[in-house]
């Protein structure tokens, strides 16, 4: 039951017990702390997997595949559709990222420079961002803690999640860094801010420090 080609991307359930890959096969898999896979889902998809993510309100029984075939599907690992559903972008797409205060959204990042929204509820999906003309790689979400935490070797932007349609750029990691002295000098590229909320206000000019953000790479 192994994948028949590389392997991509791997995302744990929240509770740590089932573990979803995605490969070249144009496969996803879900295994279960034995090693057994428990699941293989024939995506659809016509190129390589690149990202998979367990929906929260899907009790583990929803996933969400990306691929680059610059489509974008949710599969019912019960069965009740026997299509997935699927969204198209205009550029491969090479994350996927979900929120578990957001239970019914997701997010993709994908090479025709946008990150989109999409609300399972409706099936209905909105660009969030427009990175200008850059191809966006890679991007994550703090999950309403009190610190974030990122490595990166380009231009990293935080944008506020919750926001317009164009949500403000709120500074670039590197300025901050490159102003701020407990920086360890072997981690140029990295900031953490761990139960500082004040000091993240007055880095954001934030009146208060938000509680979800996106970090992307481009």
């Amino acid at each position: 039951m192994a994948h028949e080609a590389c392997v991509n991307t791997l995302r744990w359930n929240r509770s740590g017990t089932l573990l979803a890959s995605g490969s070249d096969d144009r496969r996803v898999k879900v295994w279960n702390l034995a090693g057994e896979c428990i699941a293989s889902v024939e995506t659809g998809h016509h190129a390589n997997v690149f990202a998979v993510e367990f929906l929260p309100a899907g009790n583990d029984r929803i996933l969400v595949s990306a691929a680059g075939d610059r489509l974008v599907k949710m599969h019912d690992l019960d069965g009740f559709n026997d299509e997935p559903i699927t969204w198209t972008t205009n550029g491969r797409v090479k994350r996927l990222a979900t929120a578990q205060d957001e239970p019914y959204l997701f997010w993709s990042a994908s090479e025709d420079c946008y990150v989109r929204e999409y609300d399972t509820r409706t099936n209905e999906d909105r660009k969030l961002i427009n990175t200008e003309e850059k191809r966006v790689k890679s991007f994550a979400i703090c999950q309403g803690r009190t610190e974030l935490v990122n490595q990166g070797c380009g231009p990293i932007y935080l944008f506020k999640l919750k926001s317009d349609d164009r949500p403000t750029v709120l500074q670039k990691i590197k300025q901050i860094i490159e102003n701020n002295d407990d920086v360890p000098a072997n981690g140029k590229h990295t900031l953490a801010f761990a139960d500082a909320r004040e000091q993240a206000k007055e880095f954001f000019s934030s009146k208060k420090f938000p509680e979800v953000f996106f970090v992307i790479d481009i």
